[in-house]
C-alpha cells in the first residue's frame, strides 16, 4: 500500500533543506519573545507561499493573559531586550553570572523589568517556594531567593511574602537520558512565568547553582551575606499569539487531513525540527503533485502552525467550523535529533481509547513497512540504517484534540528521551539531517495515504485493522498475565513483599481473572469502533458496498477475542495449578455497594471542551477537585465523559483503560461533583436522593 508513495517521497525529500529551515525558524524562537515569534510566523508563511500552499495566512488570539478558553487562559505576550545578574558582594567573588544577550535561556520568560538601575540584595536559599509552609522558614521580604523550584510555582507566593525576585538552578532529569543535574553541568532549562511573572526569575546552570550555594554557605558561617544585583529590561503586554495555517487544497474541500507542529519553544529541536519537517512535507508533496508523479488528495490537507496547547485550544472556540472538517490528524512534535547522541528513539502514539479510530492501525502498519526498509541480512541491498522507534499510548500534546469534546483523531510522533530536552544545549547541531528526511518521508505518506483514500484504501484499511487486532488482544492479555505472575510469583530480584494466604491469592486471582475477560472484551470493542470509523472516508453508497468486507473484519474480531479468552483462561488455570492455587474460574461479579449504585445512576456531561487547567477553576471548586484528586486520578478520566455513560461505567472504563489509578465510585462523586461545582461538568441524570 505504500512502497510506491514512500519511495517516491524519499527521493524528493531532503533533510538538508529541513535542517537549514529548522535552524532558521530557532534564530527567532530561541529568544522566547513574541516580537521574535511574529518573524518565525512569517517566515513560516513566506515558505508554504514558496512552495505553493493554499491558504497561508496567521491567525490571532488575544495574549493579554485574561483570554480564557474554556478552562485555559493564555499566555501574555512578553519581550525580552536585556537582563544581567551580578555578584556584587564578597567583593572578591564579584562578576557577572549570566547575561540574556549570551543566552537567552538565563531569564524566565513572562519576567517584568527591573527599574533602570536594577535591583541589589541579598541572596537567600530558600527550599521550595511553592507552599506557604516554605516561607516560614525563611524571611525573603526585600530579598532575592534561589530555589531548585520551578519559578512558576514559586512568583506568585514569592512575591506575596516580598521577594524583590527569583533566582532558580533547577534541572529536570530523566532515568534514561539526564539521570541527574550534572549530567548537564552547564545548561540552562527553559522556563516560563504564565500567564505574566509577578517577579523577575533568572535561570542558573547546576554548576553556577552549586558555585552560588557554596558561595552562600561560606559567608553564612561568617555571619555575611551574598549581594548580588539584577537588571532586566523587559516588556510584558497585550499582544497577539499568532497561528499560521495553510492547506494543499483537495477535489473535496469539506473534509480535511490536519498535520501539527508547535512553534515558539526556544530548542532547535524541540520544536523547530518538527515545525521544519511539516514545511518540508508540504514542499515535498506539492513538488510530487506539479510532476504528476502522485495526484492532487482527495482530501485538503491541513497544516497548522501553532503556539504549544494555546492556539489549538482557542481555535476550537473562535472557529469551531475549522476543527469540524478535520477528519484525521498527525501532530509532530520534536523528532530531528542525533538518536544516539540524545538517547531517544521515535515514539509514535495512537489516539486515547475514548476515541478509538481506524487512523493507529494505518499508523502502526505504516511504521512495520518503514521498519522492513532497514538494512538487514535478509534486506542487504537497503541503505536505510536502522532507526529506533516505538509504538506507546496516548499522551496529550496538541493531540489532546483527540478529546472527544473536540473529536479529531490524531496521532504523534516524538523522539523521547531527549539528554537536552528544554534547554540550550538544544542548538542546531544536534540535529541530523537523515533523521529529520525519515519522519518527514514517514509522516507525508501518512497524511497523503488517508487524504487520498476511497473506497479501495478504505477496505484495505478494514483488512489491517481486522488483522491487527489480534496484536491488541494479545498485547492486552500478555499484561494481565504479568500482573498474574507478579501476584503468585516470588519477585526476580529477591525484594520482599507481604506474604498473603492461599485463599486470599484464590481470591485476587480469581478477580484477576474476571478483570483478563473484561479487559478482552474492552480492547475488542475499541476495535469495533475503530472498524466503525473508516466510514467517515466513505459515502453513503460507498458504505453500502463496503458492508460484506466490514462484516467479516467484525466477525474475525470477534473470533480474535474468543480465541484471547481461551487461551487466557487456559494460562490462568495453568498459572494457579503450578503455585496449588485453588481457583479454576473467574471471579463472580459482585453486588453493586450503595457507592455503586449511586454512581450508576449519575450520567455527567462535558460543559466545557478540551483542555482543563485546574488553576483556572474557581477557588472553592479548585480545593473540591484537589481533595477527591487525592490518591490519584484515572489520567484521562474526563475524557470518557459524553452524556450516555454512567458515572459507575466510567470508573470501569479507565480501570481498563489503565492509564493512572483507578478510582473508586465514592470518590469519583465527589470528582465529579467538585467538577460539576466548577462548571466543567453537568449532570444529565441522577437518581433521587443523589
Amino acid at each position: 500500500m505504500y512502497a510506491k508513495l514512500y519511495e517516491l517521497l524519499r527521493k524528493e525529500i531532503s533533510g538538508e533543506n529541513t535542517h537549514n529551515m529548522a535552524a532558521e525558524i530557532w534564530r527567532h524562537d530561541c529568544t522566547c519573545s513574541f516580537e521574535e515569534y511574529a518573524k518565525s510566523a512569517r517566515y513560516c508563511q513566506d515558505m508554504l507561499k514558496k512552495c505553493g500552499a493554499s491558504e497561508a495566512e496567521i491567525i490571532t488570539f488575544p495574549a493579554t493573559g485574561k483570554a480564557k478558553y474554556g478552562a485555559y487562559r493564555l499566555q501574555r505576550a512578553w519581550d525580552g531586550y536585556d537582563a544581567e545578574l551580578h555578584i556584587v558582594q564578597p567583593a572578591a567573588q564579584a562578576k557577572r553570572l549570566v547575561s540574556y544577550r549570551d543566552n537567552p535561556y538565563v531569564l524566565c520568560s513572562g519576567s517584568p523589568p527591573t527599574p533602570k538601575g536594577g535591583v541589589e540584595a541579598e541572596v537567600v536559599i530558600l527550599k521550595g517556594g511553592d507552599k506557604e509552609a516554605h516561607y516560614k522558614r525563611t524571611d525573603v521580604k526585600g530579598k532575592i531567593i534561589l530555589t531548585n523550584s520551578a519559578p512558576d510555582a514559586v512568583h506568585k507566593l514569592a512575591a506575596k511574602h516580598g521577594a524583590l525576585g527569583i533566582i532558580s538552578d533547577i534541572m529536570a532529569t530523566n532515568p534514561i537520558a539526564r539521570p541527574t543535574p550534572m549530567d548537564l553541568p552547564d545548561a540552562h532549562l527553559w522556563m516560563t512565568l504564565r500567564p505574566e511573572g509577578k517577579l523577575f526569575a533568572f535561570i542558573l546552570s547546576p554548576r553556577e547553582g552549586k558555585e552560588l550555594r557554596d558561595l552562600i554557605a561560606a559567608q553564612k558561617k561568617k555571619n555575611k551575606p551574598v549581594m548580588v544585583r539584577a537588571f532586566v529590561d523587559a516588556k510584558i503586554y497585550d499582544g497577539a499569539h499568532e497561528m499560521v495555517s495553510a492547506s494543499i487544497k483537495g477535489s473535496r474541500t469539506d473534509q480535511e487531513v490536519a498535520l501539527i507542529a508547535h512553534l515558539y519553544e526556544p530548542g532547535c529541536n524541540d520544536n523547530a525540527s518538527g515545525v521544519a519537517v511539516l514545511l518540508e512535507t508540504v514542499r515535498a508533496l506539492k513538488a510530487l503533485i506539479r510532476a504528476g508523479k502522485i495526484k492532487r488528495p482527495y482530501r485538503t490537507i491541513r497544516i497548522w502552525l501553532v503556539h504549544e496547547f494555546q492556539s489549538l485550544q482557542a481555535l476550537t472556540y473562535d472557529s469551531p467550523e475549522d476543527t469540524e472538517r478535520v477528519i484525521a490528524a498527525a501532530n509532530v512534535d520534536f523528532v530531528g535529533q542525533d538518536q544516539c547522541l540524545s538517547g531517544s528513539h521515535l515514539m509514535y502514539q495512537t489516539c486515547p481509547d475514548a476515541l478509538p479510530s481506524f487512523i493507529d492501525h494505518v499508523m502502526i502498519d505504516l511504521m512495520a513497512y518503514f521498519r522492513n526498509t532497514f538494512y538487514t541480512w535478509g534486506n542487504d541491498t537497503s541503505t536505510e540504517r536502522y532507526f529506533a522507534t516505538m509504538q506507546t499510548p496516548f499522551w496529550s500534546n496538541d493531540n489532546f484534540i483527540s478529546d472527544p469534546s473536540v473529536g479529531i483523531p490524531s496521532v504523534a510522533f516524538i523522539q523521547w528521551p531527549d539528554k537536552f530536552y528544554h534547554t540550550d544545549h538544544d542548538t542546531p547541531d544536534k540535529l541530523v539531517p537523515d533523521s529529520l528526511a525519515r519522519v518527514a518521508t514517514l509522516l507525508a505518506s501518512y497524511v497523503y495515504t488517508i487524504a487520498n483514500a476511497r473506497l479501495p484504501e478504505a477496505l484495505g484499511f478494514t483488512e489491517i485493522l481486522a488483522d491487527r487486532a489480534g496484536d491488541f488482544l494479545r498485547a492486552a492479555v500478555e499484561k494481565q498475565l504479568a500482573r498474574a505472575r507478579a501476584l503468585v510469583e516470588k519477585p526476580a530480584d529477591g525484594t520482599k513483599k507481604a506474604k498473603k494466604t492461599k485463599s486470599d491469592l484464590a481470591a485476587e486471582l480469581a478477580e484477576l481473572w474476571r478483570e483478563t475477560h473484561d479487559k478482552i472484551n474492552y480492547v475488542r470493542d475499541r476495535q469495533f469502533i475503530a472498524l466503525d470509523s473508516i466510514g467517515v472516508l466513505l459515502s453513503a453508497k460507498e458504505i453500502a458496498s463496503a458492508e460484506e468486507s466490514m462484516e467479516k473484519a467484525r466477525q474475525e474480531i470477534e473470533a480474535a477475542a474468543e480465541v484471547w479468552h481461551s487461551r487466557a483462561a487456559r494460562r490462568l488455570a495453568a498459572l494457579a495449578k503450578q503455585h496449588q492455587i485453588s481457583v479454576s474460574e473467574p471471579a463472580a461479579e459482585k453486588p453493586l455497594n450503595p457507592s455503586e449504585k449511586r454512581a450508576a445512576n449519575i450520567v455527567p456531561y462535558r460543559k466545557i471542551r478540551g483542555i482543563v487547567i485546574e488553576s483556572e477553576l474557581p477557588k472553592k471548586a479548585r480545593e473540591a477537585v484537589k481533595k477527591a484528586s487525592k490518591g490519584g486520578l484515572p489520567r484521562l478520566m474526563v475524557y470518557w465523559v459524553d452524556g450516555e455513560r454512567s458515572l459507575l461505567e466510567i470508573c470501569r472504563l479507565t480501570k481498563l483503560e489503565g492509564e493512572g489509578k483507578p478510582i473508586e465510585p465514592a470518590r469519583a462523586i465527589r470528582w465529579a461533583e467538585a467538577m460539576k461545582q466548577a462548571g466543567v461538568l453537568g449532570f444529565k441524570r441522577v437518581a433521587k436522593g443523589n
